[in-house]
């Protein structure tokens, strides 16, 4: 059965919320389900680079979550799914009566049936220093400071709807350096600007990638029931 009511948060950026939507859709039409209910926000939410620091980032970030969740209850929706890996590091302040499918968890809980051990994630500043692709059952690896800005640059322009060759190209060496100097089984995209990216130019490595964001419309998709 295919979800009856579900709430997406998108705009964080709307180009993952647009894909999201647009895999949604292919796969409920591919398993002959009905397509059921949906609100979507695209919501504005404050970029990165927008602030100062991490904390101003953080305190903008839960401010604006709340606001989202807030139209959802007026309009009876109490189960929703949130384009964005990072936004998922705020959900201790959404009310308890929303419940949430989450994105890092349903990777992690594919990475776990694989039985991966080295695992690289690719993700934002705050995906990262929380921890949310954090789990006992592998080790992730991160990029170091340089890679990393390398990472956040190319978020920043899917951000800003620049698709860049150069930037798929930069991801590829990152992680072609760092398979061979950490040894990983597998690559997370753990920024959902990331897919898009791929989507546009698909990144050529020999490590096998998981993409959240077609993870996430898998798990919608092999529901049997989601009740809203």
């Amino acid at each position: 059965m295919s979800p009856k009511q579900l709430g997406i948060i998108g705009g964080a950026g709307p180009y993952a919320s647009a894909l999201f939507y647009r895999r949604l859709l292919d796969e409920l039409y591919k398993q002959g389900k009905e397509i059921g209910e949906m609100v979507i926000i695209n919501y504005p939410f404050t970029h990165p680079h927008a602030c100062e620091t991490l904390e101003e980032l953080d305190q903008k970030l839960c401010k604006e979550l709340q606001q989202c969740t807030s139209l959802f209850m007026k309009v009876g929706i109490d189960q929703l799914v949130i384009v964005c890996n990072t936004l998922h590091a705020y959900l201790q302040e959404i009310s308890p009566k929303l419940s949430c499918l989450h994105l890092p968890q349903t990777v992690i809980q594919a990475l776990r049936e694989a039985k991966m051990s080295r695992v690289l994630i690719l993700s934002s500043e705050v995906t990262k220093r929380e921890g949310l692709y954090a789990d006992p059952s592998y080790e992730a690896v991160y990029p170091n400071e340089e890679e990393q800005m390398q990472v956040n640059q190319a978020i920043q322009h899917v951000l800003e709807a620049h698709f860049l060759k150069e930037d798929a190209e930069a991801l590829e060496k990152v992680v072609e350096n760092i398979s061979k100097r950490e040894g990983v089984d597998c690559v997370v995209l753990g920024c959902t600007e990331l897919p898009v990216l791929h989507d546009h130019h698909p990144l050529r490595t020999s490590c096998q990638l998981y993409n959240p964001i077609d993870i996430m419309v898998q798990h919608i998709g092999n529901m049997q029931c989601l009740t809203l």
